[in-house]
């Protein structure tokens, strides 16, 4: 599935990259709040579509409503009812096309292989030359591969990479076709496209696997690899060597590949004296290799700068059989000799160089160079999971924690897989608290990641043995989060937490304010389903009640309200109190998650918001003054306002309220120690 991620993230990123070009529109307004708000962006797609119905302008909000119900707020249900609403209203559209695409996603996630193969193919027929029109036909192959009908998948990946020479996932689909013809047992079939995929692509992870299946296969493949164009007579040709940058395999190739290559390339150089060298000679000082010294004659230099290319070459097949000193040099004399051209295999060189400096055991240089290859290509931190993947799979955890621990924070979206599989790592060394932090990192930055919900409720149960907690995300496992208050609030609290812990943290403010937004949203839906129940629980107690004061709280037959309730305790209704004095556990519940939201708002740089939340909460409830939790709110925005007295006040009432307040208490050292309206927010619940 790796070559399909891809296709899945274009559009909703396109649809927000408009934002920076200048003022944006209603339109670019509702994709930005889709980011951080969804349940506001929803609103603001509808006022769209109502100010400008059937305008383009519309239809992208329609579309833009189906994404965030699917994408953000995770409602797979109403998402998908939502992208087949685009469809219904405008066939044959742009916006069709994109929501038959997702649909077509959601059958193929939900196994349904038939039904995602006729939507996708409708995508092909509809938007032919997109990159959604690339993703289909891979996604149809994938489907009858899934449908174990592999004559069908591997005419069709062939198919693609024929038609698609110079597509990125060329490779890939003849590496595909070749595998399926294998599944289907036609073996001449399979050799064949394994063959074509080497010899185009020879220096593709993907040329490299199909160099290691015809290995197995009893298959040299020694006379189809290309090698670069040696210096003749004859201008050379650039290179194209190493350009690729895909994942690699676990495999190691064979270990007399770099022999063969030698001697191809000193039988190429035929009754030639040698080829003129232009490369300096000397030895690496961390390597204490001169790459000279390993390069084959035939190879040795090239008028039109593929020497570093054929370096490379040879520096892969180097690493992959464990000569570490050797690939090193010739990464680093490769990075050297490119200088500062453009040089597409420049990630992996530096890959090739990080894993270089481990094999010797220099950790923090190959830290540094891990660091320099995903600057210059995110995609090289999916080959570090994958390379902690492989380390985890051999059981050489310390490897795989320090593949997994390399990549956090380069690719703030990637965080809470690399916290999760660090939790797993964890698990397997024991590390029963260690595990435990990281799969909460891992479901702070994202609650809807149900395989590190599901770990983390073992972990609470089997280690930890604090069922309570574990209860709760066990239940969120089995789907019942969305109606339950509890589930929602320590959903919250835990992404509050980290985001309190990530900010203090270096280089993790993507991640705070990811942990921050997530705790906005889970404490929102607990202020909403506390809220219901407070009401629900009023009526049901008045209505029991003494009917003269029932009469006295609602006179012209209102809606029971917080408000309205608490109104009538203030002017003496005992009736009125005496249900306030019993909805008290979940009056204290809806004031603690409504205050988090203030906090959560300030902290995120939102003030108009943070004071909406303020008013809420008084105009909801008449005594939220009463709460500890509102009062460490109210200090908490003033000191992001820059109002160290307000914030002093704020913060010792909260603590006249309730002494074992214990955020309250560690946010009043740090205010008071620092000085400074700069002080890091506290990490305890309240």
């Amino acid at each position: 599935m790796k070559f399909f991620r891809h296709y899945l993230e274009i559009a909703f990123t396109l649809c927000v990259l408009a934002l920076f070009a200048g003022c944006a529109s209603p339109l670019q307004q509702a994709n930005k709040l889709a980011m951080s708000d969804p349940q506001s962006a929803i609103t603001a797609y509808e006022q769209v579509i109502a100010s400008k119905p059937g305008s383009p302008e519309a239809q992208q909000a329609q579309l833009g409503i189906a994404r965030t119900y699917y994408e953000r707020i995770e409602d797979y249900q109403k998402g998908f009812e939502a992208y087949e609403e685009v469809v219904s209203k405008y066939p044959q559209t742009k916006v069709a096309g994109k929501a038959n695409y997702a649909i077509a996603w959601h059958y193929f996630n939900g196994k349904d292989y038939e039904k995602a193969r006729e939507r996708f193919a409708i995508v092909t027929r509809e938007m032919p030359g997109t990159d959604e029109a690339d993703g289909a036909a891979l996604a149809i192959a994938k489907s009858y591969e899934e449908l174990k009908k592999y004559d069908e998948a591997a005419n069709l990946y062939k198919e693609f990479a024929a038609s698609h020479p110079k597509h990125k996932y060329a490779a890939q689909a003849g590496l595909s076709a070749a595998k399926s013809y294998e599944k289907a047992g036609k073996n001449d079939e399979a050799v064949e496209a394994y063959k074509i995929v080497v010899k185009d692509y020879s220096f593709s992870s993907s040329g490299r696997e199909a160099q290691d299946s015809l290995t197995s296969m009893g298959v040299d493949t020694s006379e189809l690899i290309q090698l670069p164009e040696t210096e003749t007579e004859q201008p050379a040709q650039p290179s194209t060597i190493g350009v690729r940058s895909r994942r690699r395999r676990a495999t190691n190739a064979p270990r007399d590949a770099l022999g063969r290559v030698q001697e191809r390339a000193r039988a190429q150089e035929g009754g030639q004296e040698g080829g003129q060298q232009t490369a300096s000679r000397y030895a690496s000082p961390d390597f204490g290799v001169d790459p000279m010294d390993i390069m084959p004659p035939g190879m040795s230099g090239d008028s039109q700068g593929t020497m570093y290319d054929a370096m490379l070459m040879m520096a892969n097949m180097s690493l992959q059989s464990g000569e570490y000193n050797n690939a090193g040099a010739l990464y680093e004399r490769a990075i050297q000799s490119a200088g500062s051209k453009s040089w597409k295999s420049a990630p992996n060189a530096y890959f090739g160089l990080a894993k270089s400096y481990r094999g010797i055991g220099n950790e923090e240089k190959a830290a540094e160079m891990f660091r320099k290859a995903i600057s210059l290509d995110r995609k090289i931190i999916d080959r570090m999971i994958l390379s902690g993947e492989t380390a985890y799979g051999d059981e050489e955890y310390d490897e795989a924690l320090r593949n997994y621990e390399t990549t956090l924070g380069l690719a703030s979206h990637k965080d809470a897989e690399i916290y999760y599989r660090i939790g797993l790592v964890h698990l397997k060394l024991k590390n029963v608290d260690k595990e435990l932090e990281a799969f909460e990192r891992a479901v702070a930055l994202k609650p809807n990641f149900v395989e590190a919900v599901q770990h983390l409720a073992e972990v609470l149960y089997y280690r930890k043995k604090d069922a309570a907690r574990a209860d709760l995300y066990d239940r969120e496992v089995r789907g019942q989060g969305n109606t339950d208050y509890k589930i929602q609030q320590e959903l919250g609290d835990l992404s509050y937490k980290y985001g309190a812990i990530f900010a203090k943290e270096a280089d993790r403010e993507r991640q705070s304010s990811s942990c921050y937004s997530w705790s906005k949203i889970k404490h929102g839906n607990a202020a909403r389903l506390a809220k219901n129940l407070i009401e629900a629980q009023l009526k049901k107690i008045i209505a029991a009640g003494d009917e003269s004061e029932a009469k006295q709280i609602t006179p012209g037959g209102e809606k029971i309200t917080l408000k309205l309730v608490s109104d009538s305790a203030a002017a003496g209704n005992p009736l009125a109190a005496d249900a306030l004095q019993k909805s008290a556990d979940l009056l204290a519940v809806y004031r603690h998650v409504g205050s988090r939201i203030v906090i959560v708002q300030a902290r995120l740089k939102r003030d108009k918001d943070a004071q909406k939340q303020i008013d809420k909460l008084k105009d909801t409830d008449p005594n939220i003054a009463s709460s500890a939790d509102f009062h460490l709110a109210l200090g908490e925005f003033a000191l992001l306002q820059g109002d160290k007295d307000a914030a002093l006040t704020g913060i010792k009432k909260a603590l006249e309220i309730n002494p074992e307040h214990k955020e309250a208490a560690e946010r009043l050292k740090e205010v008071e120690a620092q000085g400074t309206t700069e002080a890091a927010p506290a990490e305890a619940a309240g």
